[in-house]
């Protein structure tokens, strides 16, 4: 049988025709063992992020209360904004011998590398925010 992703009716609607995949193979999963598989993953990233073990969290310098730098032992963090969203994510390993940090500024943007040390970036990101919330 086939199945509409969008309104998993089991034929191929007319709204959705390129919707439709196929169910019972082995390669493509079902409407429902997608749901399963993407909430249990959505699950594991938000305990993974939600646990504190070798975090640091402390105030940023420059913005507002509430705004808070994650910093984990591992070298990687983000700026965390008082509605809770992870916002400059940073790696400090991958270019490391190069001086560089890599970053992304929110979830949908690619990941880009800043030249500088870790106060430097910082500072970056903080003006950033500061500059959006004073439009």
């Amino acid at each position: 049988m086939r199945r509409c992703w969008n309104c998993q009716n089991y034929q191929c609607c007319d709204k959705h025709k390129y919707g439709v995949v196929r169910d019972c193979t082995s390669y493509v999963r079902t409407i429902d063992q997608q749901r399963i598989r993407v909430n249990l993953l959505n699950s594991a990233i938000m305990k993974d992020e939600s646990e504190n073990d070798g975090c640091s969290i402390f105030p940023a310098d420059t913005l507002p209360g509430g705004w808070t730098w994650h910093c984990w032992n591992d070298g990687s963090g983000h700026l965390e904004s008082p509605a809770g969203n992870s916002l400059f994510s940073y790696d400090t390993n991958p270019y490391a011998n190069c001086g560089e940090i890599e970053y992304r500024k929110d979830r949908n943007s690619g990941w880009t590398t800043f030249e500088g040390g870790l106060t430097s970036f910082r500072q970056f990101a903080e003006e950033v925010i500061l500059k959006q919330m004073q439009r």
